[in-house]
């Protein structure tokens, strides 16, 4: 997630503008298909049918923009020390973060 929120940040300068430019036909919402297409374009390496697992909160095939725009409230940043800085979720607002739990207990059975 945190991978995809930088990539399309850095291309699109958010998350939610990302989502206007991937959803083509403007109908608000993108299937899997159309959302595989968009990380190839973007030449996204993380592992797209993870992020589409994690967005589809309503398993309907479709990816909302309210179901990935929610990551434009994280606050990402880089925490130093160690062999290389890594990043790190800073802030992980509560709606966000139960979305995320409801998704890995899903991710889990």
């Amino acid at each position: 997630l945190v991978q995809f929120k930088l990539t399309t940040e850095r291309l699109y300068g958010s998350i939610s503008a990302a989502f206007d430019a991937f959803d083509h036909d403007c109908s608000g919402s993108l299937t899997h298909a159309e959302f595989r297409v968009a990380m190839d374009h973007i030449n996204f390496e993380g592992d797209v049918y993870l992020l589409i697992a994690c967005f589809d909160v309503e398993g309907n095939g479709h990816l909302s923009k309210q179901e990935i725009t929610f990551l434009d409230s994280w606050a990402i940043g880089v925490v130093p020390g160690g062999p290389g800085d890594r990043l790190q979720l800073l802030a992980l607002p509560e709606q966000a973060a139960l979305m995320f739990e409801k998704e890995r207990a899903k991710a889990e059975k």
